[in-house]
Order: structure tokens, then C-alpha cells, then sequence
């Protein structure tokens, strides 16, 4: 009861989240956790009705018509997931991804390795093969070898498997992917238990199985149970020892269990169980085991499903039972004949694959010899004119000399009239002193005089006159000592906290193998950046501002500028005259040393505050 409360009411809220946003990443993600915990039939009447929304793109349909597909895998209808499948293929577009593509035609060819449809499987994964090449993907590289590996067991071929497991063992463990490598363990146990090698099969299962626990993967831990005691039911028949028996049947039960809870289809642990049963005399368990697989209600195409009718044919026939015999003979015939038409099925599409591509190399043969044929007579005629062409190749080789000549000359006075003239921008920009920093300055002095304060109105007014005085030195240079910046900068500084009444403060650190007075560097380079702290990131705070600026020695060459303020931060949306006065910072930066522009940052500091740095490259300058 409480089940399908919890069933109706996440319809409720998945049609309301429905309407509102149809499958973001972050959602889509979220709805296949969902379809874990909710029968098959109620995971297929959700995805129905999200392909019915008007909402639904091509995109989403695409995904959803997938995820049908692999609900319809879980439940066993495999020909409705191949048809699902190959919907979602035409439906995917390249700009959705590759990837997408790549995931569906792995799931089909999947099921063609289950259903024995070999040269179909062999297809899937070859276009895989080409598409993951084309986009030099090592991950999904090497998934396709992994389903090649498991086509390759479908088909037979055991050296093969081999080859491709072991190389991915080894991979997926300098990955770390444990779900991988559970996988791989796995399929080597499976491998070694075929060649009889059961301890080391037994090996590999136990590595796969503690993988499976810590991650809590149900269905890989049944799996691994499965193979267990498949392992240890061949170290029994190997030495008849009854311990060995025991493992077997205590893992086939453990298997059997957690199979039970996941699936309703085909159970190869209670296949197991009621064959080594039935093979140990045990023949009332056996019956038990034998009656919840046919519970069950689906034939398997196994040799596994094989081994189980065949087993309950002759016993039934030992006991005198003819008409269940009979049934289990119809059964076995049954699949046997399902086999034979998958086979033939095979091997039909293989000589069709084998047809197209004799007809594609006789036409590429056909290409081939026209293409011969067409350069044969190109060569009759480019003998025929090679003295003409000689002649107009060097006549063309002069007047493009000539017009290269011309192109440079041109880029070269271009570059030199581009280059003065930013030099005199330079120039002027340097010049340029806010007015309104002049004014608000001689504001604070003058009210400093009112209030009769002498000394304190001496100190700021020779501040204010060697800062103007600096200004227009500065003006007439391309760079300056570090030093030089640097005490100008504290004028500066000085001169704001008299106009805001002390109301901030700040520090200068220098790294001690910064030599101030060997660094050359454009004048006033810090300045900007510390007014936009005083101007803007102190307006309207209610705590005392600090400003902290950073002078780091980078290498043999540059130096790292950083300004951190505990100002109200930076907003890149409010656009005012410190963008500005920072796009013209950047353009100094460029023009001093192109490619220093790109290591200008601006960030926020948590809890409020602004950092911006830059790196400066002065080796052509020193």
C-alpha cells in the first residue's frame, strides 16, 4: 500500500516538474535514479507520458525513446528495444553530441550479441569503432573493446575475449573505474572457468565481487554469486570435496535471491541450483527449483536453458513420466530450432554484408580506373603547355615578389604610424589627472586651514603639490622606477584618506627580492586600480576600508601586481567610468608588453571585497 502511494505521488510532482522544464542534464540524470526503484510497467506509462507533452523537443524525445529501450531490455522484450533503440539513433542530431549515438548503437549492439545475431552485433560496433576514432575518444576506445570482448565470448571465441579483457584490466585499474573493473574481473573469471582454471577463475570473481560490495551493486553482486559457485561446483567435480559442495550451493541460494528481487526474467542461479540438485539425487529441492523457473513464464535461448530441458526430459523419462517428458523435449526442440533460425538469420546478413562490400570494391575498383585513366591524359596535356606554364610561374613569381613588397612596406609604416600613435595617446592619458580628485583634494585642505590645524594642513598641502609635481614628471617619460610608482602611489593613497577623513587605510607589501629601484615600469600603473577601490568599492560600506597591494617578484622578469580591498566587491553589470579607467590599464598593459593584457583578473573575495592582479613583463625595459 505504501509502495503505490510513493508511486502516485511522485506522478504528481514528476507532471508538475514536467510542465515547468522538460529534461535539463541535471533532471534527466535525476529520472533515471527514479526508474530504479519503480516497476518496468510504471516506468513506461512515465516516459509515455513525457514523449506526449507539447513541450517535448527532438532531444528530449530521443533520450526518452532510449531510456524506453533500456526499460524494455530490463523487462525482456529485446525486438521492442531494438526497435526503440534505432528510433533514438535517426532521432539524435550531431549537435546533440556523439556521444548519445554512441550509447544507443552499444545498447543494440548488445542485445544482437545476446540473441546470437552476431554479424549485426559485429556491425554496431564497428560504426562505433569509426565514430569514437573520428573524435579521438580513449574512454569509449575502450568500451568498444570491452563489447567486442563480450561479442567475441557470444560467438565462441575464447582467445579473442582473452586478449581484449586482459588489455582492459590493466587499463581500468590505472583509471581507477571500479565499476569497470568489476566488470572486467568478472568476464576474466568467466574466461578462466571455461578453460577450467577454477581457482583463478575464482581469483577474478572475488576481486569483481568486493568491488560490487563497496559500491552496493545489487545486480553485479548476484552476478558474482552466480559465478562463485559456479567455481566452486567445478573444484567439486574436480576433487569431490564436499566444502567445495557446500560454497556452490550456499552461493547459488545467495545469488538466486538477489536475482529474484531485480528481475522477473530468466534466473541462471535457480537454473544452477536445480541442476546440481538434481545431479546430487536431491530430486524434491530440484522440483522446487525446476517449478520457479517455469513460474517464471519466459524460455530462455541458452545453452544454460538447454542444459535445464534436457535435464528434466531424461529425469522424467527415468521416472516413467512420458507426457512430461514430452514437454521438456518440446521445450528443448524449441530452442534448439530458435538457435538454428538466429544462426541462419546470422549468416544471411553476413553474406549480405559480404555482397555490399563486393559490390562497394568493385565500384571503388571502377573509381580507381577512371582516376587512373583521367591522370593519364592529364599528364598528355601538362606536358604540352609546361613551357608556358614555366613562363607565367615566373612572371607570377615576380609580380607577387613585387606586391609582397609593397605589403610589407605598407604593414611596416602602418605598424610604425599605429605604434606613435599609441605612444602620444600614452602620453596624454598620463597627463590626464581627474579633475574632481583636484578639487575634492583642495576641498579637504582647505577645510583643514578652517579648522586651524597648521602642521596637519603643511603635511597634506606638500603632500598634494609633490603628487601634482610627480604627475607631470611622469608625464614626459615612458617608465619609471618601481620605487618611483610606488611613493607616488602612497602620495595618492595619503592624499584620498585626508579627503575621507581617515575613514580607510592601507599597506604596501613588497617581495624582498623585488629590487624597486632596478624594476622599470609605466607610470602610475597602480594607480588606477586603488582609486576604483577608494571611488567604488568603498562607497557605502559601514565598516573602515583596506586596501593591501602586492608587489611579487614572478621569475627572473616579472612582477605580479595584486590589489585586495574589503570594499562592497565588483559588479561587471554596473557599467561607469572605472570599466574605463580599466580598459585603459589593460591597453597600457598591451602596449608595454603585448600578451601581459591576458593575465589581468578580477575577482570577488568571499565575504566581501575585490582582488585584482596582473603581471607585468619587464626585461625589454630594464
Amino acid at each position: 500500500m505504501f509502495r503505490i502511494v510513493k508511486i502516485v505521488i511522485f506522478f504528481l510532482c514528476i507532471s508538475t516538474y514536467a510542465q515547468a522544464q522538460l529534461l535539463s542534464d541535471e533532471k534527466y540524470r535525476s529520472l533515471v535514479d527514479t526508474m530504479k526503484s519503480l516497476p518496468t510497467d510504471s516506468v513506461n506509462k512515465l516516459l509515455v507520458r513525457y514523449l506526449s507533452l507539447d513541450s517535448c523537443s527532438r532531444f528530449d524525445s530521443a533520450r526518452i525513446v532510449m531510456l524506453l529501450g533500456n526499460n524494455k531490455t530490463v523487462s525482456g522484450d529485446l525486438d521492442e528495444a531494438l526497435i526503440l533503440y534505432n528510433q533514438a539513433i535517426e532521432l539524435f542530431a550531431p549537435e546533440d553530441g556523439y556521444l548519445w549515438e554512441v550509447k544507443a548503437r552499444l545498447n543494440v549492439s548488445s542485445i544482437y550479441s545476446d540473441i546470437k545475431e552476431y554479424t549485426n552485433a559485429g556491425n554496431q560496433l564497428f560504426k562505433v569503432k569509426e565514430i569514437v576514432q573520428q573524435n579521438n575518444d580513449t574512454t569509449y576506445k575502450h568500451k568498444v573493446s570491452e563489447y567486442l570482448a563480450h561479442l567475441f565470448y557470444s560467438e565462441g571465441n575464447i582467445d579473442s575475449a582473452f586478449f581484449y579483457m586482459e588489455e582492459l584490466a590493466g587499463v581500468y585499474q590505472n583509471w581507477k573505474d571500479t565499476f569497470a573493473m568489476s566488470r572486467v574481473y568478472n568476464n576474466l573469471a568467466v574466461l578462466y572457468k571455461i578453460h577450467e582454471k577454477y581457482q583463478k577463475a575464482l581469483f577474478y570473481n572475488k576481486k569483481s565481487l568486493g568491488l560490487s560490495l563497496k559500491k552496493d551493486d545489487e545486480s553485479a553482486i548476484a552476478e558474482s554469486y552466480n559465478n562463485i559457485g559456479m567455481c566452486y561446483e567445478g573444484l567439486y567435480g574436480n576433487s569431490n570435496n564436499n566444502n567445495y559442495l557446500k560454497q556452490a550451493l550456499h552461493f547459488y541460494e545467495e545469488s538466486a535471491l538477489l536475482k529474484m528481487k531485480s528481475t522477473k526474467k530468466w534466473n541462471s542461479a535457480i537454473a544452477n541450483l536445480a541442476r546440481l540438485n538434481r545431479q546430487l539425487g536431491n530430486d524434491k529441492k530440484a522440483d522446487e527449483y525446476y517449478d520457479q523457473l517455469e513460474a517464471l513464464g519466459r524460455k530462455d535461448i541458452s545453452a544454460e536453458s538447454l542444459d535445464v530441458y534436457r535435464n528434466q526430459m531424461l529425469h522424467n523419462l527415468n521416472e516413467g513420466k512420458i507426457i512430461e517428458a514430452a514437454f521438456y523435449f518440446a521445450l528443448y526442440d524449441s530452442v534448439i530450432n530458435d538457435i538454428q533460425k538466429l544462426q541462419e538469420k546470422d549468416f544471411q546478413q553476413m553474406l549480405l554484408n559480404q555482397r555490399k562490400l563486393f559490390q562497394a570494391r568493385k565500384i571503388e575498383q571502377e573509381q580507381q580506373l577512371k582516376i587512373q585513366e583521367e591522370h593519364q591524359q592529364r599528364l598528355i596535356i601538362e606536358n604540352k603547355q609546361f613551357i608556358t606554364q614555366t613562363v607565367l610561374v615566373i612572371f607570377a613569381f615576380v609580380v607577387i615578389g613585387f606586391f609582397y613588397y609593397l605589403r610589407q612596406r605598407n604593414k611596416y609604416l602602418n605598424l610604425k604610424a599605429e605604434q606613435e600613435n599609441k605612444q602620444l595617446k600614452d602620453a596624454v592619458l598620463r597627463t590626464q589627472m581627474n579633475p574632481h580628485f583636484i578639487f575634492n583634494a583642495l576641498t579637504a585642505i582647505q577645510n583643514s586651514v578652517l579648522k586651524e590645524d597648521q602642521l596637519v594642513t603643511a603635511s597634506y598641502v606638500s603632500r598634494f603639490a609633490r603628487l601634482i609635481r610627480q604627475t607631470f614628471n611622469f608625464a614626459s617619460v615612458d617608465r619609471i622606477s618601481l620605487e618611483e610608482d610606488l611613493n607616488a602611489l602612497r602620495d595618492y593613497i595619503d592624499t584620498q584618506k585626508m579627503r575621507f577623513g581617515d575613514r580607510f587605510d592601507y599597506e604596501i607589501i613588497t617581495n624582498e627580492n623585488v629590487k624597486v629601484d632596478e624594476i622599470f615600469v609605466p607610470p602610475l600603473i597602480l594607480q588606477p586600480l586603488v582609486e576604483n577601490s577608494i571611488q567604488h568599492g568603498f562607497k557605502g560600506i559601514k565598516k573602515d576600508g583596506f586596501i593591501t597591494i602586492t608587489v611579487v617578484r614572478q621569475d627572473c622578469c616579472q612582477v605580479r601586481f595584486e590589489v585586495k580591498d574589503n570594499g562592497v566587491g565588483y559588479h561587471p553589470e554596473c557599467k561607469d567610468d572605472k570599466e574605463h579607467a580599466l580598459s585603459i590599464l589593460k591597453g597600457r598593459l598591451a602596449l608595454f608588453h603585448p600578451g601581459d593584457e591576458e593575465t589581468f583578473k578580477i575577482e570577488n573575495i568571499e565575504g566581501g571585497g575585490t582582488k585584482v592582479s596582473y603581471v607585468l613583463t619587464f626585461f625589454d625595459h630594464v
